[in-house]
């Protein structure tokens, strides 16, 4: 396979997910710190958009409280590990 053909069978969602995965990220998220994707279900939003950063992935508590984003009652996602 030359280098054509295999630049023409990787796509950019593999090239991304294969370098999260390597730096030990769960997705990305957007500059709210609340929205977010993770490996596996990239841009539900349609598109990468230009803020989007690598990010770690932090749970809600019971209550649906995040410590990173106060207003959100889903998983919020933060550029830090907490």
């Amino acid at each position: 396979m030359n280098k054509l053909e295999r630049c023409n069978k990787v796509d950019i969602k593999q090239i991304l997910e294969d370098y999260l995965k390597e730096q030990g990220f769960d997705g990305f998220a957007g500059n709210d710190g609340c929205c977010g994707c993770g490996l596996g279900d990239f841009f539900p939003c349609g598109d990468p958009q230009k803020y989007c950063r690598p990010a770690y992935r932090h749970e809600t508590d019971s209550y649906g409280y995040c410590h990173d984003c106060s207003d959100s009652d889903e998983d919020c996602w933060n550029e830090y590990r907490i």
